[in-house]
């Protein structure tokens, strides 16, 4: 990804920055040369302005150009927070910069001044004897002045970096966990139509092989209406309750015909659940699951309940069929979920966040099949 000239770590000196540096030393000039006028009126010496403020224009010039370096070096060198060695270090590099601020600036320095009073920049040595030492003072208070203002600005930039690292750092994770999220979305569909038709071809199956030929036929078109519904849902993210339940009883009818009277499915639907959200086709392997371990493998009547509840701010669906406990599954002292199962409750955990779960329960010869997700209606 690429960074903006503000995040890397090298300072920028654009054309802003240029004219704020030379605006602030020209009005140090400015105020040098008042500080001087207002000195000759008190003496009663006359005030030359121009000549005045061009020779401090010309010796505050050399700041102009020290300013980007000083800035350009705190940046290299920010103050060390583990004090220690490290804060030895930096002082070495305050120090070595010192000097090199010496040998540069002070021979530049005097040879403006020479300039100024004598008209050639030569009598160097004349004007260290006869210039205070105050005045370098000054000049090295300006020097340190500017080493924590570039420190401050190289502290601020950093803290700018990192702040912006972080946010996108922040939001290439959500990225990521939302590609992530709808991959495993997209995987669980491709698994429903093959899930789902896999099933209903051994209910037919089985049929064939038992009932007359017309309840097999009428058995293969209740299929199409099926597959028809399956395959527009399974391109959804979510449905309402209520369609779910349409295609529930279509399914259940479809099953009929298999069993005939030995399935019996009661519904306890609360109206106000019908425009609730859910992924597609997570009802119905609950009941396939009911068919299978409950219906099929008795010879007598079995009795499976439909419930849909909203609890606060909860969904609740149970799907309840009685067994046979001398057929029930191996697993009845720890039950876990089937593939259909497992499915659809990796599909409600993907669909809401994690805050759904799918649970099985064997308990006194009844199994309950257990829904819940947060309450929230299709949009």
């Amino acid at each position: 990804m690429e960074t903006s000239r503000d995040e890397s770590p090298a300072p920028w000196f654009g054309v802003r920055f240029w004219l704020l540096d030379a605006a602030a030393w020209s009005l140090f000039a400015f105020a040098n040369t008042a500080t001087g006028a207002a000195d000759a009126l008190r003496a009663g010496e006359p005030v030359v302005w121009w000549p005045a403020l061009g020779n401090n224009l010309l010796l505050f010039a050399p700041w102009v150009f020290l300013t980007p370096a000083i800035f350009h070096w705190a940046e290299r060198h920010p103050l060390p927070r583990d004090g220690g060695r490290g804060l030895a270090r930096w002082l070495g590099h305050v120090a070595l910069l010192a000097v090199v601020w010496t040998l540069f600036y002070l021979p530049v320095q005097a040879s403006m001044m020479s300039w100024i009073s004598f008209g050639t920049p030569w009598r160097v040595v004349e004007i260290f004897r006869r210039v205070s030492a105050t005045t370098w003072l000054f000049d090295s208070i300006f020097l340190f002045s500017l080493i924590g203002i570039g420190l401050a600005i190289s502290s601020w930039r950093s803290t700018r970096r990192q702040e912006r690292q972080a946010t996108r750092l922040a939001l290439e994770n959500a990225e990521l966990s939302t590609r992530l999220a709808e991959a495993r979305l997209h995987m669980l569909r491709a698994q429903l139509e093959p899930h789902f038709l896999f099933n209903a071809l051994n209910s037919i199956t089985a049929l064939i092989r038992a009932a007359p030929p017309a309840t097999a036929v009428r058995a293969v078109a209740d299929l199409s209406d099926l597959l028809r519904y399956a395959t527009r849902a399974a391109e959804r993210d979510e449905v309402a309750l209520e369609e779910e339940l349409a295609f529930v009883e279509a399914y259940l009818a479809f099953q009929k015909l298999r069993f005939e009277d030995r399935l019996e499915v009661v519904f306890r639907i609360d109206s106000e659940t019908a425009d609730a959200a859910l992924p597609p086709l997570v009802v119905q392997p609950l009941l396939e699951n009911a068919i299978r371990h409950g219906v099929e493998p008795s010879s007598g009547r079995r009795r499976i309940e439909l419930v849909a509840r909203r609890q606060e701010d909860r969904l609740i669906i149970e799907v309840l069929n009685s067994f046979e406990q001398a057929i029930a599954p191996s697993t009845a002292d720890s039950p876990g979920l089937g593939t259909g199962l497992e499915t659809a409750r990796r599909r409600l955990r993907a669909f809401f966040d994690g805050e759904a779960d799918l649970t099985l329960d064997l308990d006194g010869g009844v199994a309950t099949a257990r829904v819940i997700t947060p309450w929230r209606p299709v949009a």
